[in-house]
Protein backbone atom coordinates (compact mmCIF):
# COMPACT_ATOMS: atom_id res chain seq x y z
CA UNK A 1 0.00 0.00 0.00
CA UNK A 2 1.28 3.33 -0.67
CA UNK A 3 0.20 6.45 1.09
CA UNK A 4 -0.20 10.51 -0.29
CA UNK A 5 -0.60 12.84 2.19
CA UNK A 6 -3.86 15.05 1.82
CA UNK A 7 -3.00 18.19 2.74
CA UNK A 8 0.66 17.88 1.81
CA UNK A 9 0.74 16.01 -1.36
CA UNK A 10 -3.19 17.25 -2.77
CA UNK A 11 -3.51 14.21 -4.56
CA UNK A 12 -6.41 14.04 -7.12
CA UNK A 13 -9.55 12.85 -5.43
CA UNK A 14 -11.48 11.42 -8.41
CA UNK A 15 -10.15 8.01 -8.11
CA UNK A 16 -12.47 7.69 -5.16
CA UNK A 17 -15.11 9.94 -5.56
CA UNK A 18 -15.36 9.95 -9.65
CA UNK A 19 -15.58 12.77 -12.06
CA UNK A 20 -15.20 16.24 -9.93
CA UNK A 21 -16.03 19.81 -11.01
CA UNK A 22 -14.09 22.70 -9.69
CA UNK A 23 -16.63 23.65 -7.08
CA UNK A 24 -16.90 20.16 -6.03
CA UNK A 25 -13.10 19.50 -5.91
CA UNK A 26 -12.75 22.25 -3.63
CA UNK A 27 -15.43 21.90 -1.30
CA UNK A 28 -14.42 18.30 -0.56
CA UNK A 29 -10.73 19.72 0.17
CA UNK A 30 -12.28 22.16 2.74
CA UNK A 31 -13.86 19.69 4.62
CA UNK A 32 -11.51 17.31 4.54
CA UNK A 33 -9.28 20.09 5.47
CA UNK A 34 -11.35 20.21 8.21
CA UNK A 35 -10.99 16.49 9.05
CA UNK A 36 -7.16 16.91 9.09
CA UNK A 37 -7.27 19.83 11.47
CA UNK A 38 -9.54 17.55 13.76
CA UNK A 39 -7.22 14.84 13.81
CA UNK A 40 -3.87 16.88 14.60
CA UNK A 41 -6.30 18.48 17.90
CA UNK A 42 -6.56 14.70 18.36
CA UNK A 43 -2.81 14.13 17.77
CA UNK A 44 -1.62 16.53 20.58
CA UNK A 45 -4.34 15.78 23.03
CA UNK A 46 -2.12 12.65 23.21
CA UNK A 47 0.80 14.37 22.78
CA UNK A 48 1.79 12.86 19.75
CA UNK A 49 3.29 14.71 16.82
CA UNK A 50 1.22 14.35 14.02
CA UNK A 51 -1.90 13.02 12.51
CA UNK A 52 -3.82 14.08 9.31
CA UNK A 53 -5.70 12.29 6.40
CA UNK A 54 -4.38 10.16 3.34
CA UNK A 55 -4.70 8.70 0.91
CA UNK A 56 -4.03 5.42 0.67
CA UNK A 57 -3.73 2.89 -2.55
CA UNK A 58 -3.89 -0.44 -2.86
CA UNK A 59 -2.13 -2.82 -5.21
CA UNK A 60 -5.24 -4.19 -5.98
CA UNK A 61 -6.33 -0.47 -7.31
CA UNK A 62 -9.00 0.24 -4.30
CA UNK A 63 -8.30 3.79 -2.73
CA UNK A 64 -9.58 5.48 0.46
CA UNK A 65 -9.01 8.13 2.45
CA UNK A 66 -8.02 7.56 6.34
CA UNK A 67 -6.22 8.94 9.18
CA UNK A 68 -5.65 7.41 12.36
CA UNK A 69 -3.76 8.10 16.04
CA UNK A 70 -2.38 5.27 18.16
CA UNK A 71 -1.05 5.72 21.81
CA UNK A 72 -0.93 3.49 24.42
CA UNK A 73 -1.82 3.64 28.43
CA UNK A 74 0.70 3.26 31.03
CA UNK A 75 0.60 -0.33 30.93
CA UNK A 76 1.60 0.09 27.21
CA UNK A 77 -1.40 -1.76 26.06
CA UNK A 78 -1.85 0.01 22.58
CA UNK A 79 -4.81 1.74 21.36
CA UNK A 80 -5.90 2.94 17.66
CA UNK A 81 -8.18 5.76 16.85
CA UNK A 82 -9.06 5.28 13.22
CA UNK A 83 -11.46 7.07 10.20
CA UNK A 84 -11.94 5.91 7.24
CA UNK A 85 -14.08 6.90 3.77
CA UNK A 86 -14.12 4.37 0.53
CA UNK A 87 -16.35 3.92 -2.25
CA UNK A 88 -18.87 0.87 -1.43
CA UNK A 89 -17.60 -0.82 -4.76
CA UNK A 90 -14.24 -1.28 -2.67
CA UNK A 91 -15.85 -4.77 -0.93
CA UNK A 92 -18.89 -5.08 -2.41
CA UNK A 93 -19.70 -5.89 -5.66
CA UNK A 94 -19.33 -2.47 -8.22
CA UNK A 95 -22.66 -0.64 -9.49
CA UNK A 96 -24.11 2.26 -11.14
CA UNK A 97 -24.77 4.73 -8.59
CA UNK A 98 -22.29 6.25 -6.47
CA UNK A 99 -21.94 5.10 -2.50
CA UNK A 100 -19.58 5.86 -0.28
CA UNK A 101 -18.92 4.09 3.14
CA UNK A 102 -17.55 5.72 6.23
CA UNK A 103 -15.82 4.01 9.00
CA UNK A 104 -14.47 5.05 12.09
CA UNK A 105 -12.88 2.50 14.99
CA UNK A 106 -10.97 2.33 17.88
CA UNK A 107 -8.81 -0.85 18.10
CA UNK A 108 -7.09 -1.59 20.89
CA UNK A 109 -3.90 -4.19 22.60
CA UNK A 110 -6.13 -7.92 22.56
CA UNK A 111 -5.11 -9.13 26.22
CA UNK A 112 -7.48 -12.07 26.09
CA UNK A 113 -4.80 -14.21 25.55
CA UNK A 114 -1.17 -14.26 26.94
CA UNK A 115 1.45 -13.08 23.29
CA UNK A 116 -1.53 -12.98 21.25
CA UNK A 117 0.20 -9.75 19.17
CA UNK A 118 -3.83 -9.30 17.78
CA UNK A 119 -5.52 -5.60 17.91
CA UNK A 120 -9.28 -5.79 18.76
CA UNK A 121 -12.28 -3.65 17.82
CA UNK A 122 -13.64 -1.93 20.74
CA UNK A 123 -15.75 0.32 18.76
CA UNK A 124 -17.00 0.72 15.38
CA UNK A 125 -19.55 2.48 13.17
CA UNK A 126 -20.63 2.83 9.81
CA UNK A 127 -22.46 5.05 7.79
CA UNK A 128 -23.12 5.17 4.04
CA UNK A 129 -24.00 8.41 1.86
CA UNK A 130 -25.22 8.56 -1.84
CA UNK A 131 -22.80 11.64 -2.87
CA UNK A 132 -19.02 12.62 -2.76
CA UNK A 133 -20.35 16.07 -0.55
CA UNK A 134 -22.43 14.08 2.13
CA UNK A 135 -19.90 11.53 2.33
CA UNK A 136 -17.22 14.18 3.35
CA UNK A 137 -19.75 15.62 5.75
CA UNK A 138 -20.18 12.51 7.50
CA UNK A 139 -16.28 11.54 7.28
CA UNK A 140 -16.01 15.24 9.76
CA UNK A 141 -18.95 14.17 12.06
CA UNK A 142 -17.50 11.16 12.07
CA UNK A 143 -14.08 12.60 13.11
CA UNK A 144 -15.53 14.75 15.61
CA UNK A 145 -17.42 12.13 17.43
CA UNK A 146 -14.41 9.99 17.42
CA UNK A 147 -12.24 12.26 18.84
CA UNK A 148 -14.59 13.13 21.56
CA UNK A 149 -14.62 9.45 22.68
CA UNK A 150 -11.13 9.78 22.28
CA UNK A 151 -10.59 12.90 24.86
CA UNK A 152 -13.92 11.99 26.93
CA UNK A 153 -12.39 8.79 28.40
CA UNK A 154 -9.37 7.61 29.66
CA UNK A 155 -7.26 5.71 27.36
CA UNK A 156 -7.46 2.75 29.90
CA UNK A 157 -10.89 2.64 29.63
CA UNK A 158 -10.58 1.44 26.02
CA UNK A 159 -7.69 -0.39 26.62
CA UNK A 160 -9.64 -2.42 29.48
CA UNK A 161 -12.33 -3.21 27.02
CA UNK A 162 -10.09 -6.54 26.29
CA UNK A 163 -8.63 -7.47 29.31
CA UNK A 164 -10.18 -10.68 30.91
Amino acid sequence: MRRSSLAKDHPKLQGIFGPLDKSQDEYLRAVLSKVDKELSRLAKHFARDSAGLDLAWYESGQLTISGDLETGDSESHAAAFMVELWPSWMHEEPTRTGEWVVETSIEVDCQHVPDHDSMENAFNRQERQQTPESAVDELLDATRQLAALATNNPIEYWTSMTKS
